[in-house]
Formats: structure tokens, C-alpha cells, sequence
């Protein structure tokens, strides 16, 4: 009998152990399996990486090389209407006068879309690092040279277009003169596009607390709902609904690339309203450096 009872458990143990064998083998092999597989993962994640970053230096190479592309031909194409308008190469009938002098103004929007968008791109790329070409600026004399930029086009809405200075001068900044122009002209230039009547004013102010300048772009125009507000100048091709009913050819990219610009200042851009038809106030504060 003990035995039988010896053989027994030696057998159940024998089955045990085996039993257990093949769970340890099973589990030994799945386990292979599953390294083998994340390796081949890593792998593939390596070579995804790899080959997106080379996209992506492609991507960035091709916008930045598009500014020689795309800006030489237009730059010849003004020139020449230029020449031709200026009567260059003789008298023009006035009617080819007129044609002529629309597609200069497309030609000169046209350039303006594209070297915003390859301006945004830029700032996209590099994070705002080393795009800035900073000079010292007067910024009575900058502003100045804005106001009677958009002069005529106030003029033409019948809109009044004044600038209050403080009383004493405000000091010299460190600027890129040619982006702080645009930021300006796409403000102000935005208040005359939404004013229907009234006008557009603009304000400087020196905080010598804060040692910046606050400029404030105030129009008698349509205004901005409050809940749209925190959205303003965010994403390109965002705007208002007031906005896209005034002025349906309108992209949002101007405010959103002025968003970038001042940002990269070391200042920051908002807007404020009290609602639809209460006109708004553009604010940019400015760091003094």
C-alpha cells in the first residue's frame, strides 16, 4: 500500500512539474514574443521620428526659400506697373490707366497675403527666436509715418483718423521698425475696415511703473461681442461674426501675425468692447529696453 501511495505522488508531482514546465515555457515564449515586439515597435518609432524630422526640415527649408521665390517676381512685377503708370514708356489712355492701377493694388495686396502668411510661418519655425531685426525707434516719428499711410483710406469712409501724444516725449525703443509699422497699419487699418461712421483714434501712454508704452487703437466702429473677446488675434482665420458680415473677404490673418510680433517684443496685444455697435479699443504694451 505505501507503495501504490508513492507511486501515486510521485506521479502527481511528475504532472505538477510538467504542468508547470509548460506554463513556464508558454509564459518564457509570450514574453519573447512581447520584447521582440516592442523592439520592432521602437524600431519603426525610430525611423517614423527620423523620417518626420527630415519632413519637417524640408517643410521649413521650403517656406523660408520661399520668400526669395515668391517675393522677386512680385517685387519685378511692381516695379514695372509702377514704370508703366509713372508713363515711363509713353502716354496711356485713361481707361488702361484705371485697369492698370487696380491690378497694381491687387498685385501690392497680393504681396502683403503672402508675405504675411511666410511671416507667420517663420515665427512658427523659430518660435519667435531671431527673426526681430531690432533698431532704435523713435516711436512719435513711427507712429507719424503710420497715420499718414492710412490717411487716405479714412479719407475716402469720410472717418476721422487723429493720434494723442503725451506731452513729454516718450523714450527711444528697441524695435523691428519695418514689423512694428505693419502691426500698427493692420490695426488701425482693421478699425477703418469695421467703422461705419465716427472714426479711429489713437493713443500712446508711457507707464513708468511698468517702464513700457501702452498704445490704444480706439474705434467708433461695430464692436466685438464679449464672449468672442478672449479669442481675438489667436488663430489665424478666426474672427468675429459682426467682422465676417462687414468685410466677407477678410482672413484674421493680419491680427493673429500682429499677436506674434508683439509678442516676440517682450509685450503683449488685447482688445477690449462693450459689445456689438459700441465701437473697441486695441491695446499693445511695449516694454521699454
Amino acid at each position: 500500500m505505501p507503495t501504490v501511495n508513492l507511486r501515486i505522488l510521485t506521479f502527481l508531482t511528475f504532472f505538477l512539474f510538467c504542468i508547470f514546465g509548460y506554463y513556464l515555457i508558454k509564459a518564457t515564449h509570450e514574453e519573447e514574443k512581447r520584447r521582440e515586439e516592442a523592439e520592432r515597435m521602437a524600431v519603426q518609432e525610430r525611423a517614423l521620428r527620423l523620417r518626420t524630422e527630415r519632413l519637417t526640415r524640408a517643410r521649413d527649408q521650403f517656406i523660408l526659400s520661399s520668400q526669395h521665390y515668391f517675393r522677386t517676381p512680385l517685387t519685378s512685377i511692381i516695379g514695372f506697373l509702377e514704370m508703366v503708370l509713372d508713363e515711363s514708356y509713353g502716354k496711356l489712355p485713361e481707361k488702361v490707366k484705371e485697369k492698370l492701377g487696380l491690378t497694381s493694388r491687387s498685385v501690392l495686396e497680393l504681396r502683403k497675403r503672402i508675405e504675411e502668411s511666410l511671416d507667420i510661418s517663420q515665427f512658427q519655425i523659430r518660435k519667435g527666436k531671431g527673426i526681430l531685426s531690432l533698431e532704435e525707434v523713435r516711436v512719435e516719428d513711427l507712429i507719424k509715418n503710420v497715420i499718414e499711410e492710412l490717411k487716405p483710406q479714412a479719407k475716402e469712409k469720410n472717418l476721422y483718423l487723429e493720434v494723442s501724444f503725451p506731452e513729454n516725449p516718450l523714450p527711444k525703443m528697441k524695435l523691428d521698425k519695418k514689423r512694428m509699422f505693419m502691426v500698427f497699419v493692420n490695426l488701425i487699418d482693421n478699425g477703418i475696415k469695421h467703422t461705419l461712421k465716427g472714426g479711429i483714434k489713437l493713443f500712446l501712454e508711457y507707464l513708468k511703473d511698468k517702464n513700457s508704452i501702452l498704445f490704444s487703437v480706439k474705434d467708433t466702429g461695430i464692436g466685438i461681442p464679449r464672449e468672442e473677446l478672449p479669442f481675438i488675434g489667436q488663430m489665424p482665420f478666426e474672427r468675429g461674426r459682426k467682422a465676417k458680415e462687414l468685410t466677407p473677404l477678410g482672413k484674421g490673418i493680419g491680427l493673429y501675425l500682429s499677436r506674434l510680433v508683439v509678442e516676440a517684443h517682450g509685450g503683449k496685444l488685447w482688445a477690449e468692447s462693450e459689445g456689438i455697435g459700441k465701437g473697441s479699443v486695441f491695446y499693445i504694451e511695449l516694454p521699454v529696453k
